[in-house]
């Protein structure tokens, strides 16, 4: 009884961190966004203030991921739900590291985009990220109501 409550415990923690963890990639997604659409607009210093954002973000990222590999390892029993999770942690992780990457590349690159394409460059912005939107509610999905995670996938 006392150990199931000890496993209810450990997975609201886990799961209130994957949420929070969630948020994070939420919010460094609309960052990207703007911070492309900054750059399309050669809005610089608006462009430097969203990669000062994404850098924190990603850092905030990084420090809770290591804190909820910390959390698995000590309170998960089943190694597989513990490697699952680890697993779903990982690839969030990149896409995070891939928005930050790719935005900064913009500040380092600076490539010349004519205008006339920038409608075109926000409507491809604009659908790589809901593909990345649309991974939140399935991983929310996941660790709340398995049951209804591959409806959430095949959107």
């Amino acid at each position: 009884m006392m150990k199931d409550m000890a496993n209810k415990g450990s997975h609201a923690e886990i799961t209130a961190g994957l949420g929070r963890y969630l948020e994070l990639m939420e919010q460094s997604l609309a960052v990207f966004v703007d911070g492309v659409r900054n750059y399309l607009h050669r809005d610089s210093a608006a462009l430097g203030g969203n990669i000062l954002s994404m850098a924190k973000l990603e850092n905030d990222a990084a420090t809770l991921a290591r804190e909820l590999e910390m959390t698995l390892y000590r309170r998960t029993s089943n190694p597989s739900v513990r490697g699952d999770t680890l697993r779903l942690l990982e690839y969030m992780s990149r896409i995070i590291l891939t928005l930050n990457n790719n935005l900064f590349q913009f500040e380092i690159e600076r490539p010349s985009i004519p205008s006339e394409l920038n409608s075109d460059f926000i409507k491809l912005t604009d659908l790589s990220s809901q593909a990345v939107a649309n991974i939140i509610p399935a991983a929310k999905a996941y660790f709340h109501s398995p049951e209804t995670t591959q409806g959430k996938v095949r959107r």
